[in-house]
Protein backbone atom coordinates (compact mmCIF):
# COMPACT_ATOMS: atom_id res chain seq x y z
CA UNK A 1 0.00 0.00 0.00
CA UNK A 2 1.34 3.42 -0.92
CA UNK A 3 2.18 5.77 1.95
CA UNK A 4 -0.85 7.70 3.18
CA UNK A 5 -0.40 11.42 2.51
CA UNK A 6 -2.00 13.84 4.94
CA UNK A 7 -2.48 16.24 2.02
CA UNK A 8 -5.18 13.95 0.61
CA UNK A 9 -7.49 14.77 3.54
CA UNK A 10 -9.78 17.51 4.78
CA UNK A 11 -10.63 15.51 7.92
CA UNK A 12 -7.80 14.45 10.23
CA UNK A 13 -9.94 11.62 11.65
CA UNK A 14 -9.99 9.85 8.29
CA UNK A 15 -6.25 10.39 8.02
CA UNK A 16 -5.64 8.65 11.36
CA UNK A 17 -7.95 5.76 10.45
CA UNK A 18 -6.19 5.27 7.11
CA UNK A 19 -2.78 5.38 8.83
CA UNK A 20 -3.97 2.48 10.98
CA UNK A 21 -5.01 0.56 7.86
CA UNK A 22 -1.71 1.41 6.16
CA UNK A 23 0.36 -0.10 8.95
CA UNK A 24 -1.87 -3.18 9.15
CA UNK A 25 -1.69 -3.78 5.39
CA UNK A 26 2.12 -3.65 5.46
CA UNK A 27 2.27 -6.31 8.17
CA UNK A 28 2.99 -3.91 11.02
CA UNK A 29 1.20 -3.55 14.32
CA UNK A 30 -0.45 -0.32 15.40
CA UNK A 31 -3.42 -0.20 17.74
CA UNK A 32 -5.69 2.58 18.92
CA UNK A 33 -4.34 1.95 22.41
CA UNK A 34 -0.81 2.71 21.20
CA UNK A 35 -1.95 5.99 19.62
CA UNK A 36 -3.91 6.92 22.76
CA UNK A 37 -0.83 6.30 24.91
CA UNK A 38 1.41 8.39 22.65
CA UNK A 39 -0.93 11.39 22.66
CA UNK A 40 -1.70 10.99 26.40
CA UNK A 41 -5.43 10.32 26.27
CA UNK A 42 -7.56 7.39 27.35
CA UNK A 43 -8.54 4.90 24.60
CA UNK A 44 -12.29 5.68 24.99
CA UNK A 45 -11.57 9.37 24.30
CA UNK A 46 -9.59 8.49 21.17
CA UNK A 47 -12.54 6.43 19.98
CA UNK A 48 -14.85 9.40 20.59
CA UNK A 49 -12.59 11.64 18.48
CA UNK A 50 -12.29 9.15 15.62
CA UNK A 51 -16.07 8.64 15.58
CA UNK A 52 -16.70 12.41 15.38
CA UNK A 53 -17.97 12.92 18.94
CA UNK A 54 -14.94 14.84 20.26
CA UNK A 55 -11.95 16.87 19.06
CA UNK A 56 -8.20 16.72 19.61
CA UNK A 57 -6.52 19.62 21.39
CA UNK A 58 -3.52 21.41 19.83
CA UNK A 59 -1.18 19.56 22.19
CA UNK A 60 -2.70 16.21 21.27
CA UNK A 61 -2.28 17.05 17.58
CA UNK A 62 1.34 17.97 18.24
CA UNK A 63 1.95 14.60 19.89
CA UNK A 64 0.07 12.82 17.10
CA UNK A 65 2.22 14.49 14.43
CA UNK A 66 5.37 13.59 16.32
CA UNK A 67 4.21 9.97 16.64
CA UNK A 68 3.49 9.78 12.89
CA UNK A 69 6.83 11.54 12.18
CA UNK A 70 5.24 14.36 10.23
CA UNK A 71 7.44 17.07 8.76
CA UNK A 72 6.95 20.65 9.97
CA UNK A 73 4.88 21.40 6.85
CA UNK A 74 2.72 18.33 7.39
CA UNK A 75 2.30 19.24 11.07
CA UNK A 76 1.12 22.74 10.11
CA UNK A 77 -1.36 21.19 7.67
CA UNK A 78 -2.64 18.99 10.52
CA UNK A 79 -3.20 22.10 12.66
CA UNK A 80 -5.09 23.72 9.76
CA UNK A 81 -7.32 20.65 9.51
CA UNK A 82 -8.12 21.10 13.19
CA UNK A 83 -8.91 24.80 12.70
CA UNK A 84 -11.18 23.90 9.79
CA UNK A 85 -13.02 21.41 12.01
CA UNK A 86 -13.42 23.85 14.91
CA UNK A 87 -14.34 27.00 12.95
CA UNK A 88 -17.84 28.21 13.77
CA UNK A 89 -18.13 31.15 11.40
CA UNK A 90 -19.05 29.98 7.92
CA UNK A 91 -16.89 32.63 6.20
CA UNK A 92 -13.85 31.65 8.30
CA UNK A 93 -14.46 27.97 7.58
CA UNK A 94 -14.61 28.81 3.88
CA UNK A 95 -11.31 30.72 4.03
CA UNK A 96 -9.54 27.88 5.84
CA UNK A 97 -10.87 25.36 3.32
CA UNK A 98 -9.60 27.47 0.42
CA UNK A 99 -6.15 27.55 2.06
CA UNK A 100 -6.22 23.78 2.56
CA UNK A 101 -7.18 23.18 -1.07
CA UNK A 102 -4.32 25.40 -2.27
CA UNK A 103 -1.87 23.39 -0.17
CA UNK A 104 -3.34 20.16 -1.53
CA UNK A 105 -3.00 21.39 -5.09
CA UNK A 106 0.68 22.19 -4.55
CA UNK A 107 1.62 19.10 -2.55
CA UNK A 108 -0.26 16.68 -4.80
CA UNK A 109 1.28 18.06 -7.99
CA UNK A 110 3.65 16.17 -10.27
CA UNK A 111 6.45 18.68 -9.59
CA UNK A 112 6.47 17.69 -5.90
CA UNK A 113 7.16 14.04 -6.75
CA UNK A 114 9.65 13.92 -9.61
CA UNK A 115 12.61 16.03 -10.64
CA UNK A 116 11.97 17.92 -13.86
CA UNK A 117 13.22 20.95 -15.74
CA UNK A 118 11.34 23.57 -17.73
CA UNK A 119 12.40 24.60 -21.21
CA UNK A 120 14.05 27.97 -21.66
CA UNK A 121 11.23 30.53 -22.06
CA UNK A 122 13.55 32.98 -23.83
CA UNK A 123 13.68 30.57 -26.78
CA UNK A 124 9.94 30.77 -27.29
CA UNK A 125 9.67 29.67 -30.93
CA UNK A 126 11.61 26.45 -30.36
CA UNK A 127 9.83 25.91 -27.04
CA UNK A 128 6.38 26.25 -28.63
CA UNK A 129 7.38 23.89 -31.43
CA UNK A 130 8.51 21.30 -28.88
CA UNK A 131 5.19 21.30 -27.04
CA UNK A 132 2.85 21.86 -29.99
CA UNK A 133 4.42 19.23 -32.25
CA UNK A 134 4.59 15.99 -30.21
CA UNK A 135 7.06 14.52 -32.70
CA UNK A 136 9.69 16.71 -31.01
CA UNK A 137 9.18 14.85 -27.76
CA UNK A 138 9.38 11.46 -29.49
CA UNK A 139 12.60 12.36 -31.31
CA UNK A 140 14.03 13.79 -28.09
CA UNK A 141 13.36 10.59 -26.10
CA UNK A 142 14.37 8.33 -29.00
CA UNK A 143 17.83 9.91 -29.11
CA UNK A 144 18.51 8.24 -25.75
CA UNK A 145 18.82 4.99 -27.74
CA UNK A 146 22.29 4.35 -29.10
CA UNK A 147 21.16 3.43 -32.61
CA UNK A 148 19.29 6.73 -33.08
CA UNK A 149 21.94 8.75 -31.33
CA UNK A 150 24.48 7.35 -33.79
CA UNK A 151 22.26 7.48 -36.89
CA UNK A 152 19.34 9.91 -36.30
CA UNK A 153 18.21 9.36 -39.92
CA UNK A 154 16.78 5.99 -38.84
CA UNK A 155 13.96 7.98 -37.27
CA UNK A 156 12.73 9.04 -40.71
CA UNK A 157 11.28 5.60 -41.37
CA UNK A 158 10.58 4.58 -37.77
CA UNK A 159 8.61 7.74 -36.92
CA UNK A 160 7.44 8.42 -40.49
CA UNK A 161 9.20 11.77 -40.78
CA UNK A 162 10.56 13.62 -43.77
CA UNK A 163 14.24 14.61 -43.81
CA UNK A 164 13.16 18.25 -43.52
CA UNK A 165 10.97 17.46 -40.50
CA UNK A 166 13.79 15.62 -38.77
CA UNK A 167 16.28 18.43 -39.47
CA UNK A 168 13.86 21.04 -38.11
CA UNK A 169 13.14 19.03 -34.97
CA UNK A 170 16.83 18.37 -34.25
CA UNK A 171 17.65 22.05 -34.77
CA UNK A 172 14.94 22.98 -32.25
CA UNK A 173 16.30 20.44 -29.77
CA UNK A 174 19.76 21.98 -30.19
CA UNK A 175 18.35 25.49 -29.68
CA UNK A 176 16.69 24.33 -26.46
CA UNK A 177 19.98 22.70 -25.39
CA UNK A 178 18.32 19.31 -25.08
CA UNK A 179 20.88 17.63 -27.32
CA UNK A 180 24.43 18.27 -28.47
CA UNK A 181 26.91 16.65 -30.82
CA UNK A 182 29.69 14.72 -29.08
CA UNK A 183 31.91 13.19 -31.71
CA UNK A 184 29.73 11.34 -34.23
CA UNK A 185 26.77 11.06 -31.82
CA UNK A 186 23.82 13.31 -31.04
CA UNK A 187 23.64 13.04 -27.25
CA UNK A 188 20.89 14.07 -24.81
CA UNK A 189 21.88 16.80 -22.35
CA UNK A 190 18.45 17.03 -20.64
CA UNK A 191 15.93 14.24 -20.31
CA UNK A 192 13.07 15.17 -17.95
CA UNK A 193 11.37 18.33 -19.15
CA UNK A 194 7.94 19.01 -17.73
CA UNK A 195 5.27 21.52 -18.72
CA UNK A 196 3.51 22.96 -15.69
CA UNK A 197 -0.27 22.84 -15.58
CA UNK A 198 -0.57 26.63 -15.45
CA UNK A 199 1.19 27.10 -18.80
CA UNK A 200 -0.81 28.38 -21.77
CA UNK A 201 0.64 25.44 -23.73
CA UNK A 202 -0.45 22.79 -21.23
CA UNK A 203 -3.92 21.97 -22.60
CA UNK A 204 -3.00 21.97 -26.32
CA UNK A 205 0.13 19.92 -25.59
CA UNK A 206 -1.86 17.33 -23.64
CA UNK A 207 -4.53 17.12 -26.36
CA UNK A 208 -1.97 16.76 -29.15
CA UNK A 209 -0.17 14.00 -27.23
CA UNK A 210 -3.48 12.18 -26.76
CA UNK A 211 -4.20 12.45 -30.49
CA UNK A 212 -0.80 10.97 -31.30
CA UNK A 213 -1.34 8.23 -28.70
CA UNK A 214 -4.77 7.43 -30.16
CA UNK A 215 -3.26 7.05 -33.63
CA UNK A 216 -0.67 4.65 -32.26
CA UNK A 217 -3.27 2.59 -30.35
CA UNK A 218 -5.32 2.11 -33.51
CA UNK A 219 -2.69 -0.52 -34.37
CA UNK A 220 -2.15 -2.31 -31.05
CA UNK A 221 0.73 -4.72 -30.50
CA UNK A 222 0.63 -7.88 -28.38
CA UNK A 223 2.51 -6.43 -25.41
CA UNK A 224 0.56 -3.12 -25.30
CA UNK A 225 -1.43 -2.54 -22.12
CA UNK A 226 -4.48 -0.29 -21.94
CA UNK A 227 -7.03 0.27 -19.22
CA UNK A 228 -10.02 2.60 -18.89
CA UNK A 229 -12.20 2.69 -15.78
CA UNK A 230 -15.29 4.77 -14.99
CA UNK A 231 -16.21 4.83 -11.29
CA UNK A 232 -17.92 6.81 -8.56
CA UNK A 233 -16.35 7.94 -5.28
CA UNK A 234 -16.01 10.95 -2.98
CA UNK A 235 -13.70 13.89 -3.70
CA UNK A 236 -11.50 12.79 -0.81
CA UNK A 237 -11.24 9.27 -2.24
CA UNK A 238 -10.33 10.78 -5.60
CA UNK A 239 -7.45 12.63 -3.94
CA UNK A 240 -6.29 9.35 -2.39
CA UNK A 241 -6.27 7.74 -5.84
CA UNK A 242 -4.29 10.67 -7.20
CA UNK A 243 -1.79 10.34 -4.34
CA UNK A 244 -1.38 6.64 -5.12
CA UNK A 245 -0.49 7.54 -8.69
CA UNK A 246 1.97 10.21 -7.57
CA UNK A 247 3.63 7.64 -5.32
CA UNK A 248 3.82 5.30 -8.30
CA UNK A 249 5.29 8.14 -10.37
CA UNK A 250 8.13 8.56 -7.87
CA UNK A 251 8.85 4.80 -7.99
CA UNK A 252 8.60 4.95 -11.78
CA UNK A 253 11.16 7.77 -11.85
CA UNK A 254 13.50 5.76 -9.62
CA UNK A 255 13.27 2.76 -11.98
CA UNK A 256 14.07 4.94 -14.98
CA UNK A 257 17.11 6.30 -13.20
CA UNK A 258 18.78 2.89 -13.49
CA UNK A 259 17.08 1.73 -16.70
CA UNK A 260 18.91 0.83 -19.90
CA UNK A 261 17.85 2.91 -22.90
CA UNK A 262 16.72 0.16 -25.26
CA UNK A 263 13.16 0.99 -26.32
CA UNK A 264 10.73 3.94 -26.22
CA UNK A 265 7.38 3.69 -24.43
CA UNK A 266 4.39 5.91 -23.63
CA UNK A 267 2.50 6.09 -20.33
CA UNK A 268 -0.63 8.23 -19.92
CA UNK A 269 -2.71 8.87 -16.82
CA UNK A 270 -5.99 10.78 -16.81
CA UNK A 271 -8.17 11.35 -13.76
CA UNK A 272 -11.13 13.64 -14.27
CA UNK A 273 -14.76 14.14 -13.29
CA UNK A 274 -17.64 13.29 -15.61
CA UNK A 275 -20.49 14.43 -13.36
Amino acid sequence: MEKVSIYSYLDYRKYVLDKLKEVESSGGKLSRNQIAKQIRVQPPYLSKVLSGRALFSEDQLYLLGRFFRLSSEEQNYLYQLSQFEKAGLEERKKEIKETLLLVQKKKLSTEEHIETEELDRSKDEARRSYYLDPRHLLVHVSLALDKYSTVPELLIDDLKLSQQDLDTIINNLRTLELVQNIGPKLVLTKYNVHLKKGSDLYVPHQNLMRQLTTQRMMNPEDDDYSLAISFSCSKEDKEKIKNLFLGFLKAFDDILGDAKDEEVYQLNFDLFQWL
